[in-house]
């Protein structure tokens, strides 16, 4: 414990910081990786940049070119048959917990010279679940990262030592089955956001980050606007109401601009179309002098009070629909107010706002509610 409280005050950087409306918070950062710059950015390149997807299918090409056929054929066709079949990512069973204590997540959070705040009144009881709202996706969803690495030297783990290892990612099912970047999430906990895989972790009282807009909101970022598709998406509350969750909205501000995001031209209907039909989103972006690598935006991550549920009589079992429409706008008070008490904590503009969107779903069942 003494050698870890000396690490935390030489590698972290703690400020007093006051909310809009006069609350105290602790504004939280890292310094981990400075004196390494060239290693910040090698884990940057691997782990947070557009090259991400194409590293895993690098590699086999590279194994198929200089390893003969009788090799290759057998292992690529096993390892095949691993991604579709052995259903880690609803599982977790391939979560490592010495890989989760590295510290790759401190590099990347530091490239972009990455910032918590904490409100000083914040609690979370050791026993009870919660479900961590990220917002917004953006291209990247950096809101996950702080909650990967379970190294006791994670300022959110420090402040909040009971949820350290008990904490899961979640990510659509598409990402499972992209070489390499399902096992870098595999390895840190992260589990498929599938309604019956979340209630199974649900139901041993871990806890949960979901990026609440998914793929949606990657088609709507745009540079410099914030804006959260949360109109109409209301699974988690369900989830959380059923199994006794608190909910807990965070925002990361600046996470729109860390890369540059084309939403105009010829192929932006097309792209619109395949994550409306497909969710798959394939949105058009360059980074740092037009890479795949972002730009160091200056991140600054907020994370709210819990939003406590009534705890349910049968773990698991149905909730009236009317409770479930309360606490979704509940949430979405709390997460705009949020947004509202730190943005010039952040370096925001004190104009700036924070819009609200609708799911496609729910301007989908908007429109035939309409029709009929």
């Amino acid at each position: 414990n003494l050698s870890l409280a000396r690490a935390m005050e030489k590698f972290t950087k703690t400020e007093k910081v006051t909310s809009a409306d006069g609350r105290s918070a602790t504004m939280i950062s890292t310094h981990m990786f400075d004196n390494q710059p060239i290693t910040k950015f090698f884990i940057l390149s691997l782990m947070g940049s557009n090259l991400l997807f194409l590293q895993g299918f690098a590699l086999i090409c590279m194994f198929v070119y200089f390893l003969p056929y009788i090799v290759t054929i057998p292992i690529l066709t096993l390892y095949a048959l691993h991604i579709f079949f052995s259903g880690a990512e609803h599982t977790g069973s391939l979560e490592i917990p010495v890989y989760r204590r590295l510290l790759f997540g401190f590099a990347v959070y530091e490239y972009f010279n990455g910032k918590m705040i904490i409100e000083d009144d914040i609690r979370v009881e050791p026993d009870r679940p919660y479900i961590f709202g990220i917002h917004p996706h953006a291209i990247f969803g950096f809101g996950q990262v702080p909650f990967m690495c379970s190294h006791p030297s994670n300022p959110f783990y420090a402040r909040f030592p009971s949820l350290c290892g008990k904490v899961h990612g979640t990510g659509a099912s598409v990402v499972y089955t992209i070489p390499f970047v399902r096992e870098m999430f595999l390895l840190a906990g992260h589990i498929c956001v599938a309604r019956k895989t979340l209630e199974r972790f649900l139901k041993k009282r871990h806890s949960l980050t979901i990026i609440i807009g998914g793929e949606a909101e990657v088609m709507a970022a745009q540079n410099g606007k914030d804006a959260v598709v949360i109109e109409g998406r209301k699974g988690f509350v369900r989830l959380a109401l059923r199994y006794g969750a608190g909910m807990v909205p965070t925002y990361l501000y600046h996470n729109v601009d860390t890369f540059y995001i084309g939403t105009q031209g010829p192929f932006a209907g097309a792209l619109k179309w395949l994550q409306r039909n497909f969710k798959v989103s394939i949105p058009i972006t360059w980074g740092l002098w037009g890479s795949p690598i972002p730009l160091p935006a200056p991140l600054v991550m907020v994370i709210g009070k819990p939003i406590e549920v009534p705890q349910p009589a049968v773990i698991g079992g149905e909730v009236d629909e009317a409770l479930v429409d309360e606490y979704h706008a509940k949430y979405v008070a709390e997460l705009q107010s949020l947004f509202e008490r730190h943005k010039l904590n952040a370096g925001y503009d004190a104009s700036r706002t924070l819009e609200i969107l609708p799911a496609p779903e729910a301007r989908h069942k908007s429109s035939k509610s309409k029709a009929e």
